[in-house]
């Protein structure tokens, strides 16, 4: 069988990889947390923890080290059935397969260059091939819970133990054939096979022995007791000795292979923390649950997962001591040794401003090798790979300026807090020299003289401009039947999340790019939705500030009294400290205000859902029965984090939606007319841009015109009586009597409601599927509003919008870090083909 290979990059890629550093790297598995841990063994210390997927539970690493092979068995809440590729040297994942619904991989062995994979749902054994990221073999074990996976030493036969069936089933991977089915004993998972092929040792946790049997015929040859609930073997290098992890018993037992007989238990001193979010919850008690166990080819030392004290031990095995705690995240559980290194180059994927800063002042990392590593990721998975198309154009003199950033550092000069940080802009922001050209190929050639404000603060606050990000073309108001996130200039921008699935509009490359961890934080921007539906599409937070909070100078407009930039990022941290250099009075912006400023970041506390009372727009759901389901789910989040939840009804709901349009129609015109004369563009109004796109109809309309375009134009100027009462109409609808209406009447904090619905498959015929949006209310209000991951559907991402009052931007930061922090739900994008059937 070899159905679709694994997305994105496989091992071919490690035979164009340059030397890999050798040391002793464990890689752990934090079966609570979605994560994997990288400690180096030499100093003891942590090199990394990555998101991998939901509850992973055991790892394989292949044979010279390099990548470790990740089981997402998922957890309560949360299906894992996915892969994870690890690249250990990079510490970050480079592959993720979603498998099917009920697959539920679980053990891992490797052998040469395939991958062999317990699935538990498909009561089956996996094999992957590391070179093409095929799937090479599906060999039926026809048993209940097919769990762990042992392979003979010359890879010739694979043994699974069927926890649910009692039994082990051996394959001949020669021939691809089941051998047969042997009954070992009540609940058999742990599973080795001796150095030297002869043995097969197998724990049986409800029977609480361990049983040895001849490795070509099956014969038992010894069962042995084991302390309480046995559940992972072990076997020295050497062969000398076989270790048993007990949970219940809360140690491990050593037995001499050859005597067959116990030789010594070792036993920890740490009780179990507490149990909430756990596998096993309070079953064992105060037992510490040791599972997983990995002895290193020196021998000398093992390592013991402690799943309910978070934390791994390293134990000498000459007298059964343990030497050192080593720190891990929640529950850890199976682990992997590599003999290589995790490099000191920087690891982008998921980093945020903190870590990176913290990283910039240890000197563990500089801002030249950060956007190196980023402009590498690009031409690696945007320009190749998956090739989410989602940078539409690069800054040469992106590695200058890291450079000329690392040298103030030196100097002891550093600007702000986001010093040698890069920054993704959206193409229709002004970065003087570079083309700014709203995805147009009317203004391919239009290199404005200046930076827009916002850009001027970036430069002032240290960060390094990467590049700019694609978009939908004129952010989305070209035509009333577009595809989102497809512009003449930079084509269409894909969701990493599924390859076939939509980013949304109009800010897609940011969304995507962000997301896939091409650059350290991004810059949208929203007339309406623009930030939040690309963010919640892509599994982002995005904010829409006040307008006015943000200067719109340098950005190609749609709407005076909608439009704003705004922070793109993957965590509320980032957005905040994002916010914190974006926000600044700007005179020359009609609509700014001079406020005191905030600190955003200080702002961010992970109680502050407690005693707030937040209203739930129900007339925002009921059009998608997942995104419903993920939405109740959040709201219990906010009640369980002390939140006082309570169902609103907006009166005026929707009402605003024409008057909106009207009005934007007529600001796009004159808004547009002035920027492109002022900055001195190829085309220099509306009505030419209009001839220019009938002209070069072949290359800027092959999908769909410009009807939106021949709207506005037809529009008067905004001394028309009708704009005036439109204006008017839509902001006492949307603002007045809406949002504002209802948290006062109401006494609320903020209002909540699903910020989009999921990802649909792009299309250029039809264009767009929009099945719900939350977030428009607060865009025709001009007031602030949130989007912060909630969860998925079909593997596709979705947020929670919250809105707010005026300028409250630092109270909506604060209950969106508080929800980010209670749920943890955004993980990194996987690039599968297509959305799992799920």
């Amino acid at each position: 069988m070899r159905p679709a290979a694994l997305p994105l990059l496989c091992l071919v890629a490690a035979l164009a990889s340059s030397p890999i550093a050798r040391a002793d790297t464990l890689v752990v598995l934090n079966k609570a947390a979605d994560t994997a841990t990288l400690l180096d063994l030499a100093s003891g210390r942590e090199r990394a923890t990555i998101p991998v997927g939901a509850g992973p539970h055991e790892a394989a690493v292949s044979p010279d080290g390099r990548w470790a092979l990740v089981a997402n068995y998922g957890r309560p809440g949360a299906p894992g059935n996915s892969l994870s590729l690890v690249d250990v040297a990079a510490a970050r994942v480079v592959a993720t397969h979603r498998l099917g619904r009920y697959d539920r991989p679980h053990g891992i062995a490797w052998h040469g260059d395939t991958a062999w994979v317990t699935a538990e749902g498909q009561r089956a054994l996996v094999g992957w091939s590391a070179r093409t990221g095929e799937q090479l073999a599906v060999l039926p074990t026809d048993q209940a819970g097919s769990h762990m996976v042992a392979l003979h030493p010359d890879g010739s036969r694979a043994y699974v133990s069927n926890l649910g069936d009692d039994s082990v089933t051996v394959f001949d991977l020669l021939a691809d054939k089941r051998v047969g089915t042997w009954k070992t004993g009540d609940g058999a998972e742990g599973i080795a096979v001796s150095p030297d092929g002869r043995e097969l040792w197998v724990g049986h946790r409800d029977a609480g022995d361990v049983a040895v049997f001849d490795a070509a015929s099956g014969k038992e040859l010894a069962r042995l007791p084991a302390a309480g609930f046995p559940i992972r073997v072990t076997i020295t290098p050497d062969g000398s000795r076989v270790l048993v992890s007990c949970a219940e018993a809360g140690l491990v037992r050593v037995y001499d292979r050859a005597a067959r007989r116990h030789l010594a238990d070792i036993r920890f001193d740490r009780e179990a923390k507490d149990a909430e979010g756990r596998l096993f919850g309070d079953r064992f008690g105060k037992s510490p649950l040791p599972i997983g166990i990995v002895v290193p080819p020196t021998g000398n030392r093992a390592y013991v997962a402690l799943a309910s004290a978070d934390a791994v031990a390293e134990v000498d095995l000459g007298d059964y001591r343990v030497r050192r705690w080593l720190p891990t995240g929640k529950e850890p559980d199976g682990m992997a040794w590599s003999p290589v290194v995790v490099s000191d180059t920087a690891n982008v994927v998921e980093l945020d401003v903190a870590s990176a800063r913290a990283a910039f002042e240890a000197g563990a990392l500089s801002a030249e090798s950060l956007a190196s590593a980023y402009l590498e990721r690009i031409a690696a998975i945007d320009r190749a790979g998956p090739r989410l198309n989602s940078v539409i154009g690069l800054n040469p003199a992106a590695l200058d300026e890291a450079r000329a950033r690392d040298a103030e550092r030196r100097a002891g000069k550093v600007r702000g807090p986001l010093h040698g940080i890069p920054v993704l802009l959206k193409d229709n922001i002004d970065v003087a020299g570079l083309v700014n050209s709203a995805g147009s190929l009317a203004l391919a050639g239009h290199r404005p003289a200046d930076d827009a404000f916002l850009v001027a603060r970036l430069r002032d606050a240290g960060a390094v401009v990467l590049g700019k990000t694609n978009l939908s073309e004129w952010a989305n108001f070209r035509s009333s039947h577009s595809s989102s996130g497809w512009s003449s200039r930079g084509g269409q921008t894909r969701n990493p999340y599924a390859l076939d699935r939509n980013p949304c509009g109009s800010s897609s490359g940011t969304g995507a790019a962000i997301a896939a961890s091409l650059a350290t934080v991004g810059v949208g921007t929203e007339t309406d939705g623009s930030i939040l539906c690309p963010s919640a599409v892509n599994g982002l937070v995005g904010l829409k500030p006040t307008v006015g909070l943000v200067s719109r100078d340098g950005i190609i407009p749609i709407s005076a009294s909608q439009d704003t930039a705004g922070p793109m990022a993957r965590t509320v941290a980032d957005a905040a400290a994002l916010l914190q250099v974006l926000a600044a009075h700007h005179p020359a912006d009609p609509a700014a205000a001079a406020r005191p400023p905030v600190d955003y970041l200080a702002a961010l506390d992970a109680r502050a859902l407690a005693g707030k009372r937040i209203g739930v727009l129900r007339q925002a759901m009921g059009r998608h029965p997942a995104l419903d389901a993920a939405t109740e789910t959040a709201l219990e989040a906010l009640r369980k984090a002390g939140a006082e939840v309570v169902d609103v009804t907006v009166p005026t709901w929707g009402q605003w939606g024409q008057a909106e349009f009207e009005v934007l129609l007529h600001e796009f015109k004159a808004g547009l007319n002035d920027y492109l004369r002022g900055s001195r563009a190829p085309v220099a109004s509306l009505e030419a841009l209009i001839a220019w796109n009938e002209a070069h109809a072949d290359v800027a309309m092959p999908f769909f015109g410009q009807d939106l375009l021949l709207q506005a134009q037809a529009k008067p100027g905004l001394d028309d009586k009708a704009y005036l009462e439109a204006r008017d109409t839509a902001r006492r609808l949307a603002r007045d009597e809406g949002l504002l209406a209802v948290l006062d009447g109401e006494k609320l904090d903020a209002l909540v409601a699903p910020t989009t619905g999921p990802a649909w498959p792009t299309d250029h015929v039809l264009g767009d599927h929009f099945v719900s949006a939350g977030y428009g209310m607060a865009a025709v209000a001009g007031t602030p509003s949130l989007t912060v991951p909630m969860g998925e559907a079909s593997g596709l991402p979705l947020g929670l919008a919250f809105l707010g009052r005026p300028y409250s931007e630092a109270q909506l930061l604060a209950l969106g870090y508080a929800f980010e922090q209670a749920t943890h739900a955004r993980r990194p994008p996987g690039f599968a083909p297509a959305a799992s059937s799920r």
